[in-house]
């Protein structure tokens, strides 16, 4: 049996404006706001659950880790 594997996304401060990303992958998107980054994150996390969202600080700190989904150790692939 496999585990399914969480999709990771990131909003993160690029310059003045705000990244979103998939872990492994190339910038989705770039945002003036934070708040816009996070709507988007969020609308991507959703979709491709289960995931995993992590939101940075100006600093480049972690201010908040958020789940979607059911908890990947507990999911088997059939």
């Amino acid at each position: 049996m496999t585990s399914i594997q969480r999709t990771t996304f990131e909003v993160a401060p690029i310059g003045r404006s705000w990244s979103v990303t998939r872990r492994g992958f190339a910038r989705d998107s770039t945002h003036k706001t934070k708040d816009a980054a996070v709507k988007r994150a969020v609308e991507l996390a959703r979709d491709k659950m289960p995931s995993e969202l992590i939101i940075q600080r100006q600093d480049g700190s972690i201010q908040e880790t958020r789940f979607y989904g059911s908890d990947p150790e507990k999911l088997i692939k059939l």
